[in-house]
This record gives structure tokens, C-alpha cells and sequence, in this order.
């Protein structure tokens, strides 16, 4: 080799093993990078069991916080509405939603809703770190709202809470409601009304119902009746919701409503529940058009109409979800919430 092809080598490997310390030196210098970690936000509104006044609501949640990354993030939303508590059935959703001044961020469902409940869900994201999804809460459209309520709420008991304003008889409180866990198991709301209800609602909405009851018996998820007038099976005011499956002939739901010893049954097949959803049931009765009429709702479907003649008018007016221990006859493992009772 020759002195300047020499010269040349040399002056080569300085000037790389110069590059290599001074890159060196920069990447011990540099601040380290720390991942964003982003929390769930927390849902403001519409808050279970909430009723929606319109079929396209604002779903607001409070902001995230963020911590980490070599810059501070502004974070953006997602929002999921679907029709169960899963999100297998996404209904509407959204992403990119600029995060809202004052604490909050808010998305107006972008699609028409049907009439049913709905539940709903948000989470934050930041470059490419998604945060974790919110609680999911529930809501309702149009159910309850298919008749006008002329007169006041009586009763508003969530039981999402672990407690009850009615009298609990057993059972078991959890964030879904109070569970049936024997027969036996109730709660009773005691009515002592002048006038009586005789134009009246009971909502309420069971999860945990299955295709088959424990056994072949036939078990009631709702009853009334009024105590001064005798014991519960000979009552002359007596009603009661009855589940029944496919090892009966049909009908397979049976609504036995009792007006002063006058007795309708109107029925309804259905056998096909689903553990997993929430259903919602509400309960009407009161005169119309010169006579009586008792009308059962599920998920706002009116699926039973009976007719009668005498008022429904009882003194003191029990309403149980659950039926009262002496049948013990509850459904075991259905579970209920958002009951509401009210005038019409």
C-alpha cells in the first residue's frame, strides 16, 4: 500500500470512530422514551338506568388522565353504543372525538335508535396507545314512554346499589341488581294508597332468564295482591307473571290478572331467553274507553292485552318481584333492577 492510499485508510477509521463517540455520546444524553399510559374514563351521562329523551343522545364521559411520553399527548375518544352488555352487537360508534374543554367529552349518537335498552362505552387513545374502555352504563329509548304517565312515580328502586326501598325477603345484591338464589326469595313493595291504584305501571328488568326453568315447575317473576283481603292464592285481587318452558304445553308466559274475582289470562310464547341480556317488562292497567284493560310491554312490544270489567282496586296493594313466600315459586337466578311504579 502507498503512503497516500495509507494516509487515506487512516484518516477514514478517525473520522468513523469520531462519528461513532459523538453518536454515542447523543444517545446517552437524550431523554428515554417512557410509553403513554392513559386511564378509563369515567361515565358522566346518561348513567344506568338512565331514560334517554331522545333516540339520538349525547353520551358524555369525564376525561382521561395521561402520564408518560417524551411530549404531553391531547388524547382522542372512541364511543360504542350496542344492544348488549357485551358489545357483540355494536349499534353506533365513533373514534377521533377531540377531547371536550372543561373536563369533559361528549358524542351525539349518530344513528337513529330503536326502541330498547342500549348499553354504552368510551375510551381514550393517544398516538398509537389505546386506553382501557369505561365501565359500560345502560340506558333506554322510547321503553316506558309508549303511554303517557299522567301521575306521579310511587316508586323508583335502581337495586343497582346492594340495597332495596321495598321489604328483601332473601336473594342477593351485585352492580347488575338483586339475584333470585332460592324459591322462596322476594321483595315487596307495600302500597297503602287513597285512592287505590286503579290506573296504574310496574317496570321492571330481569336479567338471567333461561330457556328452561330449574325444574319442570312453572315459576312467577312478578305478583300483586292485597293482603286484607286473604291469603295470597285465594286473593281477589291477585296477579301474578308466569315463566313457563317448552316441558309445558303452551303458553309459555302467562299473565293471571285478578280484578275482583274476575279472572283474565293473557299469554304470550316465548321460551327462547337469553341469560346474558336484559329484559325489560312493564305492566299496565286502568279503564279505557268505557271499560278495564290490563296490557303487558316487553323490551316496548306490547305482547299480552286482556280486557275486564272490574276495577282493579285494592286497599293495600302489594307489588312483589319475586312471588311471596308462601308459593316459593321464584325464578332462581333471574335478576332485577329499575323498578319504577306510578300512576297513569
Amino acid at each position: 500500500m502507498n503512503v497516500s492510499m495509507d494516509r487515506f485508510v487512516r484518516g477514514v477509521g478517525v473520522a468513523l470512530m469520531a462519528a461513532f463517540i459523538t453518536a454515542s455520546c447523543s444517545d446517552e444524553n437524550a431523554p428515554s422514551s417512557t410509553s403513554v399510559t392513559l386511564s378509563a374514563p369515567t361515565v358522566a351521562s346518561p348513567t344506568s338506568g338512565s331514560q334517554a329523551a331522545t333516540n339520538q343522545p349525547t353520551l358524555t364521559v369525564n376525561n382521561v388522565t395521561i402520564a408518560g411520553g417524551a411530549t404531553g399527548a391531547v388524547p382522542t375518544y372512541a364511543f360504542q353504543v350496542a344492544t348488549d352488555a357485551a358489545f357483540t352487537g355494536v349499534t353506533a360508534q365513533a373514534s377521533g372525538i377531540a377531547q371536550g374543554a372543561a373536563g369533559q367529552t361528549a358524542w351525539s349518537v349518530n344513528v337513529a335508535l330503536d326502541n330498547r335498552q342500549y348499553f354504552w362505552r368510551a375510551r381514550a387513545s393517544a398516538g398509537t396507545t389505546d386506553g382501557p374502555y369505561s365501565t359500560p352504563a345502560d340506558f333506554t329509548v322510547g321503553l316506558g314512554a309508549f303511554r303517557n304517565d299522567n301521575g306521579p312515580i310511587l316508586v323508583q328502586d335502581p337495586l343497582t346499589g346492594g340495597s332495596s326501598v321495598g321489604t328483601v325477603r332473601g336473594g342477593s345484591f351485585n352492580s347488575a341488581g338483586w339475584r333470585v338464589n332460592n324459591l322462596t326469595d322476594f321483595i315487596r313493595y307495600d302500597l297503602q294508597l287513597s285512592p287505590p291504584l286503579s290506573a296504574g305501571f310496574v317496570e321492571w328488568r330481569n336479567s338471567g332468564l333461561s330457556p328452561r326453568n330449574p325444574t319442570v315447575d312453572a315459576y312467577m317473576l312478578f305478583g300483586m295482591w292485597d293482603p286484607t283481603r286473604g291469603e295470597y292464592r285465594t286473593n281477589p285481587f291477585r296477579v301474578h307473571l308466569q315463566k313457563r318452558d317448552d316441558r309445558h304445553l303452551a303458553p309459555f308466559m302467562r299473565l293471571r290478572w285478578i280484578s275482583e274475582g274476575q279472572e283474565i289470562e293473557p299469554a304470550y310464547h316465548k321460551t327462547d331467553w337469553d341469560p346474558s341480556r336484559t329484559y325489560q317488562w312493564r305492566l299496565e292497567w286502568g279503564p279505557e274507553a268505557g271499560t278495564n284493560y290490563v296490557r303487558m310491554f316487553l323490551d316496548g312490544e306490547e305482547v299480552m292485552t286482556g280486557r275486564h270489567n272490574r276495577p282493579y282496586a285494592p286497599a293495600t296493594h302489594y307489588i312483589e318481584m319475586g312471588i311471596n313466600e308462601q308459593r316459593g315459586e321464584s325464578v332462581l337466578g333471574a335478576v332485577y333492577s329499575n323498578v319504577r311504579i306510578g300512576r297513569r
